[in-house]
């Protein structure tokens, strides 16, 4: 039911190595109770982020926790969660609107689209995939099958309908010769200003990328640089200690 789900939020800032139950502990005493907190990961790298989902217990205040500013002393900023940019699909079904949690059709394979698990596929690698959808030559979770085009057009559509000044969908530019996939830009927007933001957007992750490798690396060396001098420094109060007790 929808008063039994959690109320998800983000919470940045705090570190990874924060345990969750800390976290947990220090909501509850600002009045709010966690169900579930995990970290999340980068997309790519797979490293950890300080970045936090937090699923809320349904409450009246779940709104207020957007105004905590302080959790475990580290200053932090608590939003709500990017919604899904794609459209969620059944792994059981195939079908595109709804999760395995709550499916309760025949299984569909994702690769031969036989009424069967996929785990339980015997299809080979010699053998060409069919979409349980569309029956064509793909798996079923293809983003170039027709099914899923035609519901993510319908989606854009509603969302410009819903918002006027939403970003415009995106439409496919002639087919490539090659039989490559076809490339897609906005309406009114000229191939040099596609290639000009591609670039710059493909120079940003990179940076960012980069950036995040380095912090890494840093954070690691001064960690191991506190446990030397916190060596040094426990050596040097036992000699002392060891250099008084022989003088007396």
């Amino acid at each position: 039911m929808k008063e039994d789900r959690a109320y998800r939020v983000v919470i940045r800032n705090l570190h990874y190595s924060i345990p969750t139950e800390d976290i947990k502990a220090d909501l509850q005493k600002q009045g709010h109770n966690a169900r579930h907190i995990f970290n999340i990961r980068h997309r790519v790298t797979k490293l950890h982020l300080s970045l936090f989902y937090v699923d809320l217990e349904p409450k009246g205040n779940n709104k207020e926790v957007y105004n905590l500013q302080y959790i475990n002393n580290m200053k932090i900023i608590v939003e709500p969660p990017n919604k899904r940019s794609t459209i969620i699909q059944c792994t059981r079904c195939q079908s595109y609107g709804h999760s395995k949690t709550y499916c309760t059709r025949p299984y569909k394979c994702v690769k031969c689209g036989e009424d069967h698990m996929t785990a339980d596929c015997r299809k080979t690698r010699d053998t060409p995939p069919r979409c349980a959808l569309c029956s064509g030559a793909h798996t079923a979770n293809y983003k170039g099958c027709t099914i899923y085009k035609d519901l993510q057009l319908a989606r854009d559509k509603r969302t410009i309908r819903t918002h006027p000044n939403a970003p415009r969908p995106l439409t496919p530019t002639s087919p490539s010769p090659n039989g490559g996939t076809s490339h897609y830009i906005r309406d009114g927007t000229s191939f040099s200003q596609v290639l000009r933001n591609t670039n710059q957007v493909e120079k940003s992750d990179t940076l960012s990328l980069q950036l995040h490798s380095f912090l890494q690396e840093f954070k690691t060396m001064f960690a191991q640089l506190i446990n030397q001098n916190s060596m040094i420094l426990n050596m040097l109060m036992t000699v002392i200690t060891n250099s008084q007790q022989s003088g007396r």
